[in-house]
C-alpha cells in the first residue's frame, strides 16, 4: 500500500471517530456536567480564539502559532515536506 492509500485510511477512521464523538456528546445525560473548553478558527492565516479559561487560551495561542509557522512555512517551500 501506498502513502497515500494509508492516508486515505487514517482520513476515514478520523471522521467516523469524530462522527462517533458527536453522536456521543449529543446523547442525554442523567448527571449535570460543567464544561470549560474554547476553541481556535482559522480565517485564512488569521487564528481566531474564542472562549475559554486564561490557561486554554495561552494553550490554543501555542497551537495556533505552531500552526501558522507551519502553514507559512509550507507556502513559502512546498518542497519542504515532499509537496
Amino acid at each position: 500500500m501506498d502513502l497515500t492509500g494509508g492516508l486515505l485510511i487514517i482520513g476515514l477512521l478520523m471522521t467516523l471517530i469524530g462522527a462517533l464523538m458527536v453522536y456521543i456528546s449529543i446523547q442525554p445525560n442523567r448527571q449535570e456536567i460543567e464544561t470549560k473548553g474554547g476553541g481556535v478558527i482559522f480565517i485564512g492565516p488569521i487564528p481566531i480564539i474564542f472562549k475559554g479559561s486564561r490557561k486554554w487560551i495561552i494553550t490554543a495561542l501555542g497551537i495556533a502559532g505552531v500552526i501558522l509557522i507551519f502553514i507559512f512555512t509550507v507556502s513559502q517551500n512546498p518542497n519542504i515536506i515532499g509537496w
